[in-house]
């Protein structure tokens, strides 16, 4: 595929591994402190509502000017690492459907250098 032409293969890979162990540790760090235990955690749906709220937080952030890169402060890069980490740890749990992230992710990443400026999307 030509696209692939844009990413070397060896850092499609390393990234491929790299969020792959992202999601391990996420997912974790997850169990350890008890979460997906229930059925209601357990869903897709729930964990989309969850990321929503994680997003909320980070319009709240932007709103209050907190570009704080410190853990703890609440500052929008902050919020943003949540919602990774919230997608990781749910990732973890969906190995059975999806079992390597990264490499949805990677080839999501080349699917959308194909695509034409903007999406084929008209702007005003």
């Amino acid at each position: 595929m030509e696209e692939n032409k844009k990413i070397p293969k060896h850092i499609r890979e390393l990234i491929t591994v790299a969020i792959d162990r992202m999601v391990n540790e996420c997912g974790d760090n997850a169990d350890k402190h008890g979460f997906f235990q229930s059925e209601e955690e357990k869903d897709l749906l729930h964990h989309i509502a969850l990321l929503t709220s994680e997003l909320g937080e980070c319009v709240e952030a932007y709103r209050d000017e907190n570009f704080s890169t410190t853990p703890g402060e609440g500052g929008i890069y902050e919020e943003l690492a949540d919602v990774i980490i919230r997608i990781s740890s749910l990732m973890s749990h969906h190995r059975d459907k999806c079992p390597s992230f990264g490499k949805v992710i990677i080839e999501k990443m080349i699917y959308n250098m194909s695509r034409p400026e903007g999406h084929g999307r008209k702007r005003n």
